[in-house]
């Protein structure tokens, strides 16, 4: 452990009964950081100097990007009055979405002491592991509603070693003040992230999840894993594409939120999810219907190149 992840420790937020502020800018004339992107709806994106992590600054005001070259801003006089709490860094969002975040975790995250820190590290790891040991129990609750005609293919991944596979970066959220211009002044949230050096699965093409079954399979448990996430606790992971008007059909295939690197597939945006119980506007209108039906037919998709796979492989 370094000198900066000491600091992140210490100063994270663990529950919400944390209400501590961490002196950011303290930590920012050591680890200057570099703005890397301010495309995210809800965050500006930094990479600090000379250290594997990205941080992400929740923002007060919002940007809404529909395509490469349309975008909306709200300023945040008027996203306080369109979107009161739901949206803007306010103590009760921060730990709502931090909440949604814990619960992402149980699902997609396999935490070990080397790759995650919590004071309740070990509930969290025997969770996990429950959930992951019994990945193939929940066919019947998976498929009732996302059918798919390779069960005997998915069930033969599912009991593979790939259920222990950890599909999260280890990251620390903390509370300061804001240091983006727009920020200034304000309390905000920041998430410490380890960088994930690959390439979004925007940019990978459909062709190379046709020849690596390595990848692949892993997509079909990381896909598996949010359908359960859904059916157990109502959240739908956003993996929206990057111009959601131009790619509406590549809603998953062509988000920036996963990433594919030498460690595998990775989800790094961990902190936006749709609660399909909510009230019409926060549950984001159809936005997470529309999300499942894509990835449901997205997971067929990889499932038969799947099964074509092992049906050549047992004629050779």
């Amino acid at each position: 452990m370094n000198d900066l992840e000491g600091w992140l420790r210490k100063y994270a937020i663990y529950s919400s009964k944390d209400t501590h502020k961490a002196p950011i800018h303290v930590l920012f004339q050591k680890y200057p950081p570099t703005l890397l992107s301010e495309r995210g709806m809800l965050s500006y994106v930094y990479k600090c100097e000379n250290i594997p992590w990205v941080v992400k600054e929740a923002k007060w005001e919002l940007d809404l990007h529909f395509a490469d070259r349309i975008k909306l801003s709200i300023p945040k006089n008027i996203g306080e009055k369109l979107l009161v709490d739901r949206l803007l860094p306010r103590p009760e969002e921060i730990f709502r979405q931090y909440s949604q975040y814990q619960k992402v975790l149980l699902y997609l995250g396999v935490s070990t002491e080397g790759n995650y820190f919590h004071p309740d590290l070990a509930d969290i790891a025997h969770t996990q592991l429950q959930i992951r040991e019994h990945l193939v129990d929940y066919l019947d609750v998976v498929t009732k509603e996302f059918t798919t005609r390779h069960t005997d293919v998915l069930a033969k991944i599912l009991l593979s070693d790939l259920k222990y596979k950890n599909f999260l970066p280890k990251e620390y959220m903390i509370i300061g003040k804001g240091y983006h211009a727009k920020n200034l002044g304000r309390d905000t949230s920041y998430i410490f992230q380890e960088y994930i050096a690959g390439a979004p699965l925007h940019d990978i093409d459909h062709s190379i999840l046709k020849k690596n079954s390595s990848l692949r399979q892993e997509l079909i448990v990381l896909i598996y894993l949010m359908f359960l996430l859904y059916k157990k606790e109502h959240l739908v992971v956003d993996t929206r594409p990057r111009s959601p008007l131009i790619q509406t059909l590549d809603w998953i295939m062509k988000t920036e939120n996963i990433v594919l690197s030498r460690s595998g597939v990775t989800l790094i945006d961990t902190r936006w999810c749709w609660y399909t119980k909510d009230d019409i506007v926060r549950r984001g209108l159809i936005i997470p219907n529309f999300a499942l039906w894509r990835m449901h037919n997205w997971f067929n998709k990889l499932l038969y190149w799947e099964k074509k796979e092992v049906t050549y492989q047992g004629q050779m």
